[in-house]
């Protein structure tokens, strides 16, 4: 998931992250990607806000230019051979990350 501190959906989609990557987390990882923002942005406000899944930071954006990224935030959900499976622009509600998953056998 690629986000940024100053993101609003961004923000409001990570406690639910969070939720699942605890819940399902014999089944799959969440990783962050922070776009173009410092450590000291960054890790206060993960600590702040309670996140325990990893939280790669790209201070110059290269994953965003490799992953095309455009607009925050925005999903990928990638399978196990590390193939990209299906991509989600904008908040993802708690429906859409369970029929996500569920596409990607996380939950069964």
């Amino acid at each position: 998931n690629f986000w940024a501190t100053w993101c609003g959906p961004c923000v409001q989609e990570m406690p639910l992250f969070e939720r699942f990557a605890v819940k399902f987390s014999e089944q799959v990882v969440f990783v962050g990607a922070n776009m173009e923002e410092s450590r000291t942005q960054v890790l206060p406000f993960v600590e702040k806000i309670g996140i325990s899944y990893p939280i790669l930071l790209d201070p110059q954006g290269e994953a965003v230019r490799l992953y095309k990224v455009i607009a925050l935030p925005n999903t990928f959900f990638i399978d196990a051979q590390g193939v990209v499976q299906y991509r989600h622009i904008g908040l993802v509600t708690e429906s859409q990350l369970a029929e996500y998953l569920a596409k990607l056998g996380v939950g069964e």
